[in-house]
């Protein structure tokens, strides 16, 4: 599967979950300040720096969509294993 694709994969992951994902430019452009998820009035977000990469926001999605329980939810099974390999 491409990046891309994986990407889109994590996106929609993150809906049925509820959580916004968003894209922000970041005054930094360095992999310091990749971006995470946080709760704002009870709703979730993920905000991700789009200066950086497709592979690092892919990095920095599943690595927000890891602390969320994944067990009820279908999830294809690369994008499984993708999720699994990255912990």
């Amino acid at each position: 599967m491409d990046i891309a694709n994986l990407l889109s994969q994590l996106e929609g992951l993150a809906h049925k979950l509820g959580i916004e994902v968003h894209y922000e430019s970041f005054e930094a452009e360095t992999e310091d300040s990749p971006g995470g998820w946080c709760r704002v009035r009870g709703k979730h977000y993920v905000i991700v720096n789009a200066k950086l990469p497709l592979e690092t926001q892919v990095k920095v999605l599943s690595k927000a969509l890891k602390d969320f329980d994944l067990e009820g939810i279908y999830i294809r099974p690369a994008v499984r294993e993708f999720l699994a390999s990255e912990g």
